[in-house]
């Protein structure tokens, strides 16, 4: 496994688990998708931190002076590498609908998502919750891996959705997909 560390962006907060190159979902789950317009993603992760949360973590950053910003860096990377990042895939896959679209452009995505299982995830939550003082504790994200995206905007046609919680995911889900044979 690559060290979690490369997907890890100080300036935005953010962690990214890339997932070793296999494959993700069998020939007929490709056909089927790709046929329907979906495009497969060319590479694969786990959000560990995303856009929000990690726009969350960036901030409280910035408030510390550049020594205790320096410290509280250097613990989260530590924090990181504390953790068994191993994970299994889980049969349980769904199509998840978001309009991301502002009076500018029209950035309507869709993704197919399958579940995954990362056991230390909400224990990595609770400790950085704990180690950062966080008024609101930042939400445990749904541990998964895009599979195919689509969208009406030409530069975010492959851009996932976040998936900060699991309400967010309910809120996102079109439907739970069933598969046979896989």
């Amino acid at each position: 496994m690559k060290s979690i560390l490369n997907g890890f962006d100080a300036t935005r907060g953010t962690l990214l688990l890339f997932a070793e190159s296999q494959e993700y979902c069998d020939e007929s789950i490709k056909e089927y998708f790709l046929a329907r317009g979906f495009s497969l993603k060319n590479e694969h992760h786990v959000t560990i931190v995303g856009n929000s949360s990690g726009k969350e973590i960036s901030n409280f950053w910035e408030s510390l002076s550049p020594s205790s910003r320096i410290r509280a860096i250097t613990g989260f990377r530590h924090l990181v590498c504390s953790f068994d990042w191993n994970f299994s895939l889980l049969d349980e896959y769904f199509r998840l609908i978001k309009d991301y679209s502002s009076s500018d452009i029209s950035d309507k995505r869709e993704t197919i998502i399958r579940l995954i299982d990362l056991p230390c995830l909400e224990e990595f939550y609770r400790k950085l919750n704990r180690m950062f003082s966080f008024t609101i504790p930042l939400p445990v994200p749904v541990a998964h891996i895009t599979l195919f995206a689509k969208g009406t905007h030409f530069k975010n046609y492959l851009q996932g959705i976040g998936v900060r919680s699991k309400e967010q995911l309910e809120k996102v889900t079109v439907e739970k997909l069933a598969f046979n044979g896989e």
